[in-house]
C-alpha cells in the first residue's frame, strides 16, 4: 500500500513550554486531518494551548489513543476510538492495552513494541483489532512514540478499514462471476464495441467453427444495443444460425452506465428436442386418427368379405362373374392388409410377444430380402457375437426390417450395396441425452444402411409421418416408415437417422434387450375348414351398423343357425326378456351406441344365464388388445374385417367350449 499525499495543512503553535510545544507537534505531524480544517492558524499572543490540544484530539475523526510507554497504560482516548472499539472512554483510561485484549492477535503487538523499539515511528500498519463485541476489524495504524521531559509516550491513531476491504473483496467476487461463469457472457459500450468476453464466449466461437468472438456476433448488434440503451428494456432471444448450429442472444441494457451485457447460447439441441417431441405429438394424435379411421374402414370391408364368401358359398357362378368376385376379393384383401397397417400403426401394446434372439430373426428375413432386392443390389450383414435377446413381437420385427430395406432398395433404383448390422449398444446417462426417447441401459441396436440418393434435409423430419412419401403417385402408400415409428415405440425403444445427398441413408434402431427370461405369449387360435362347420344353436347379434349385421345374421342362417338380432345393447335387453333367454351365444360388437357396451351387455346376461357363451368383435384397436393371446380369452374375440369362414369357425369354437 503506497502512502498518502499528506493533506496541505498550516498549523502556526505559539506559546506555552516547550512540551506541551512537543506533542501538539507530534500529534499534528501524524494526523490525516479533514480538508476543512486544512488551513488553520493559530497564534496572535498567548493561546490556551491546553485547551487546543484536547480540541485537536478529541475532534480527529480517526480513532486516536495516547498511551504511557513505560506500561502502556492508556492515557486518553477520543470519541472516534470510542466509536471504534465500543468502549466508553471511563472503561479504558488507566488500563493497559494487554488488560483491554484490544489485538486479535497479541503477538502482532509484541511485534509492534519491537520495531517502535528501534525507530520512532511506524506508518500505514495493518492491525486486527478486537472491539468490545468480539469483533475483528482490520485496520491500518500510525504510531509515533514521543519523550517529554524523560516520560515516553506513544501516540497511536487506526483507520477502520474493514468495510473497505469487504468492498473489495465484494468487486472481486463479481469480477470473477462472468470471468468464471460457463456460460458465455459479453459486454457492450454504448456505441456498440464489444468491451468485454469471457472463456466461455471463445470457446462457443470455437465450437461454431469462428475464429474470434467478434465473428460470432450477430450482424445487427451495434443496432440491438442501441435499441436497448434507448429503450431502456432488454431484447431478448435474438437468434442467429451458424452451419448447422443456432445461437440465442439476450442483450441486457445497463442504463446508468451506458453499458449492455449479453449472454448467448447454444439452443441447437433444445430446438432438435422440441422438434422431436412436435414430432411425436403430432404422432400420437395421428395414431388416434388412424384407429377411429380404421375401425369405420373394417364395417365395410366386414360387408365385402361377407358378401363375396356368400357369393363363393353359392357355387352357381358364370366364370365371368366368378372372375368379377374375385377380383374383388383381392381387392377387399388389400384394403385389408392396409387397414391392418393402420391398426399396426396405432396399436400400443405389443401383442404376440416373446423372448426372439435377434440373430435368428434378422437372419431369416436376410434369406428373404435377396429375392425382394433384386440382383443389382449387394446385401451384406454383420451381426455381433452373443448378442442379448430382446422381448418382441416377432412378426412386427420382421415388418421393421422388410419396410426398411425396400425404402432402402427404392432410394437405389440403380443399384447399390445394403448393409444390415446388430450390436449391442450399453448407454450411459451423456450418451442416453442424444435422443428424446433414449435412456441409460443395454440396447440391441439394428442398422440398416444403403448407398442410395440420401434423404433431403427439409424431408428428414416428416419421414415418420403417415401418408408422406417423395415417391411417385401409386408407388408408395406412405405408411412404411411409419409403421417402423410405431411398432419401434410399441417396443419400448427408438429410431435414429442419419442420411446425406448423394451418400445413403443409416437408420438404427434401438430394442431394450433382456436380462432375464420372460414367459412368451401362445398365439391365438386359427382354424379353417371346408366345408364350413355350422350348428342348430340360437344366436343373438348385437352390431349397430345395419349392413354388418345383415350379413352376419345371412351366414350364420345359411350355416344353420337361429339367429335374432338387436342394433344395441337396451335393445337386446328388451328382447332378451321377451324371448325368455333362450339364446345360446351372445355375439356382440363391444363399441356401440345406447350408453352401454358390448362387456357390459354380456354380464348382464350372464347374470341371468351363467352358462350363455359369448363371442365378442371389434375394429377398434384399444378392444382388441383387450384379448391377448394365450390369456384364455383370445378365442372369446373375432376382429373385424372377418369372413364367412373366419365367422364360422370362431362361433363353432365358442360353442363347444
Amino acid at each position: 500500500m503506497s502512502e498518502p499525499a499528506p493533506l496541505p495543512l498550516r498549523v502556526f503553535i505559539t506559546g506555552g513550554s516547550a512540551p506541551e510545544r512537543a506533542i501538539v507537534h507530534a500529534h499534528l505531524a501524524a494526523m490525516p486531518l479533514r480538508p476543512e480544517v486544512a488551513e488553520a492558524e493559530l497564534g496572535g499572543g498567548p493561546a490556551p494551548h491546553e485547551d487546543l490540544f484536547n480540541r485537536l484530539f478529541q475532534c480527529n475523526p480517526v480513532a486516536t489513543v495516547l498511551l504511557r510507554w513505560s506500561d502502556l497504560a492508556i492515557i486518553d482516548v477520543n470519541p472516534a476510538f470510542e466509536e471504534f472499539s465500543g468502549y466508553p472512554a471511563e472503561q479504558v483510561l488507566g488500563h493497559s492495552v494487554a488488560d483491554l485484549d484490544l489485538l486479535v492477535d497479541r503477538q502482532q503487538g509484541v511485534q509492534l513494541l519491537s520495531r517502535l523499539r528501534t525507530g520512532n515511528s511506524l506508518r500505514f500498519v495493518e492491525v486486527s483489532f478486537k472491539t468490545r463485541t468480539g469483533e475483528q476489524r482490520l485496520s491500518t495504524g500510525f504510531f509515533e512514540r514521543i519523550e517529554i521531559e524523560g516520560v515516553g509516550y506513544l501516540l497511536g491513531m487506526i483507520v477502520d478499514v474493514s468495510e473497505r476491504d469487504r468492498a473489495a473483496n465484494e468487486i472481486r467476487k463479481l469480477a470473477s462471476f462472468p470471468e468464471l461463469n460457463p456460460n458465455p457472457v459479453l459486454a457492450f459500450d454504448a456505441g456498440g464495441r464489444l468491451s468485454y468476453f469471457n472463456r466461455a464466449a471463445v470457446l462457443l466461437a470455437h465450437s461454431i467453427g469462428v475464429e474470434s468472438v467478434e465473428r460470432m456476433l450477430p450482424a445487427n448488434h451495434a443496432a440491438i444495443v442501441r435499441e436497448s440503451l434507448d429503450r431502456q428494456k432488454p431484447l431478448l432471444r435474438h437468434e442467429t444460425r451458424h452451419g448447422a448450429r443456432t445461437l440465442s442472444w439476450s442483450f441486457y441494457p445497463i442504463v446508468q452506465q451506458s453499458v449492455v451485457h449479453c449472454y448467448v447460447g447454444d439452443i441447437t439441441e433444445k430446438l432438435q428436442l422440441e422438434e422431436q417431441i412436435r414430432q411425436s405429438q403430432k404422432m400420437e394424435a395421428v395414431g388416434l386418427l388412424a384407429g377411429g379411421v380404421a375401425h369405420d374402414f373394417n364395417n365395410l370391408l366386414t360387408i365385402i368379405q361377407m358378401q363375396v364368401s356368400m357369393l363363393r358359398m353359392r357355387g352357381t357362378m358364370s366364370a365371368e362373374i366368378g372372375a368379377g368376385v374375385e377380383e374383388i376379393s383381392h381387392a377387399a384383401e388389400r384394403a385389408t392388409n392396409l387397414t391392418r397397417q393402420l391398426l399396426t400403426f396405432s396399436r400400443r401394446n405389443v401383442k404376440a410377444a416373446k423372448n426372439v434372439d435377434p440373430v435368428d430373426l434378422v437372419g431369416g428375413v436376410t434369406k428373404l430380402l435377396r429375392r425382394v432386392l433384386g440382383e443389382d443390389i449387394t446385401l451384406e450383414s454383420r451381426f455381433a457375437p452373443e448378442l442379448p435377446v430382446v422381448f418382441a413381437d416377432p412378426g412386427m420385427l420382421e415388418q421393421v426390417l422388410m419396410n426398411l430395406a425396400v425404402n432402402a432398395r427404392d432410394a437405389m433404383p440403380r443399384g447399390g450395396r445394403l448393409l444390415i448390422e446388430l450390436d449391442v449398444a450399453a448407454l450411459d446417462e451423456v450418451q442416453a441425452r442424444r435422443h428424446p426417447q433414449a435412456r441409460p441401459g443395454q440396447f440391441v441396436c439394428l442398422s440398416v444402411a444403403d448407398t442410395g440418393a440420401g434423404i433431403a434435409p427439409e424431408n428428414l423430419l416428416r419421414i415418420f409421418e403417415p401418408f408422406f412419401t417423395t415417391k411417385e403417385i401409386g408407388k408408395g402408400t406412405g405408411l412404411g416408415l411409419a409403421i417402423v415409428y410405431a411398432v419401434v415405440n410399441q417396443h419400448e425403444g427408438w429410431i435414429e437417422v442419419e442420411s446425406a445427398i448423394g451418400v445413403g441413408t443409416r437408420f438404427r434402431v434401438f430394442l431394450p434387450a433382456v436380462a432375464r427370461a420372460v414367459p412368451s405369449a401362445g398365439a391365438a387360435l386359427d382354424a379353417t375348414g371346408d366345408p364350413l362347420p355350422g350348428g342348430c344353436e340360437t344366436v343373438l347379434v348385437v352390431e349397430d351398423e345395419v349392413a354388418v349385421r345383415a350379413v352376419a345374421r345371412m351366414a350364420l342362417r345359411r350355416l344353420g343357425y337361429t339367429v335374432l338380432e338387436a342394433d344395441n345393447a337396451p335393445a337386446a335387453l328388451r328382447l332378451w326378456s321377451e324371448i325368455g333367454g333362450r339364446v345360446d351365444l351372445l355375439f356382440t360388437d363391444i363399441v356401440m351406441p345406447g350408453g352401454m357396451t358390448g362387456h357390459e351387455l354380456a354380464a348382464r346376461l350372464q347374470l341371468m344365464k351363467p352358462e350363455l357363451k359369448v363371442l365378442f368383435c371389434s375394429g377398434y384397436t384399444r378392444e382388441a388388445e383387450q384379448f391377448e393371446p394365450g390369456d384364455g380369452r383370445s378365442a372369446q374375440f373375432l376382429p373385424k374385417p372377418y369372413k364367412a369362414a373366419e365367422l364360422a369357425v370362431a362361433v363353432r369354437r365358442v360353442l363347444q367350449v
